[in-house]
């Protein structure tokens, strides 16, 4: 900058001109580290909008889930064999909850929320999934498990709308 510029005029001319040399590799270093700072930054952006997506797709087909259960869901039917079961649809909502959370753990490093886990689900489960690897996916297996065996037993219909 101005120190390179003015320095060779105000000091002997031997050490004006290795100031000058010196400034030129220190301007390609800041230009350099400039621009790999905007490419992280805007590679940040983009995994942000990614994830946002993501989790868009995530919302939506959670409530397409408890849309298809519920309307295949009579509450006041208690001996009907063909309807969805008033418990079931409130395990799959109690599970699409925990999946949620134990997401939000997966993406925070080290926030593990087992108090979530312990009020949503009956305690050998939460017992089990807290041991998991990855609590969300053990999770989705649950559901997928449940969703399985409500279709499998005629109670669920076999349409799928889930994109």
């Amino acid at each position: 900058g101005l120190a390179a510029k003015y320095a060779p005029k105000l000091l002997s001319p031997k050490f004006g001109s290795q100031i000058a040399d010196q400034s030129m590799p220190l301007s390609i270093c800041g230009n350099a580290i400039g621009l790999l700072l905007v490419f992280r930054t805007n590679e940040a952006y983009k995994r942000l909008e990614e994830a946002r997506e993501l989790m868009e797709k995530v919302v939506h087909l959670s409530g397409e889930i408890v849309s298809l259960l519920v309307s295949a869901w009579e509450p006041h039917s208690l001996d009907d064999h063909l309807s969805v079961k008033t418990s079931t649809v409130a395990s799959v909502c109690r599970h699409l909850a925990a999946f949620v959370w134990s997401l939000r753990d997966e993406l925070r490093d080290g926030d593990n929320r087992d108090d979530v886990l312990n009020t949503l689900l009956p305690k050998e489960e939460a017992e089990w999934v807290a041991n998991q690897r990855s609590r969300a996916l053990a999770l989705h297996g649950q559901l997928r498990r449940i969703l399985y065996q409500e279709w499998k037993s005629g109670r669920f219909p076999d349409q799928q709308h889930f994109h």
